[in-house]
């Protein structure tokens, strides 16, 4: 499953300002532009061209701004947040996994970071679930 806004795999994905931008989107239903402003780029979530909205949320990296995206997926979706060695990859790692049917995970995502592993799942759900959507139209 490829991002919209790089074409990259989503497990492709690092934390960073990028996968900010494309979680924003796609999972929360941000339109997300990027300006260029004296001192460096800023990032903004508005709903327009040319309007500065507000700052883009850390969502890759910051676990509260990525917990957001999974409950704001919990009417539709079961989700399973796993950390260290509960995520059977060693300490420092976790793993999400996400659900549509009864409790069989369909998206999964293993990172360093349950913020990164969040974003990621949670980038595939809403992916497959457009792609399921674009081939009934």
């Amino acid at each position: 499953m490829n991002c919209p806004r790089c074409g990259k795999s989503v497990d492709e994905h690092e934390a960073g300002r990028e996968t900010d931008a494309c979680f924003a989107e796609v999972v929360m239903g941000h339109t997300v532009h990027y300006i260029d402003e004296v001192g460096g780029a800023w990032w903004g979530e508005t709903d327009g061209p040319g309007e500065r909205g507000y700052p883009l949320r850390h969502y890759s990296t910051d676990i509260a701004a990525a917990w957001e995206g999974l409950e704001q997926m919990q009417d539709k979706y079961w989700s399973q947040v796993l950390l260290g060695k509960e995520a059977g990859a060693g300490p420092h790692s976790a793993e999400c996994e996400i659900g549509l049917y009864l409790h069989t995970p369909q998206w999964f995502n293993e990172a360093p970071t349950a913020s990164l592993a969040i974003v990621r799942a949670c980038l595939k759900a809403k992916l497959a679930e457009k792609e399921a959507d674009d081939e009934l139209s």
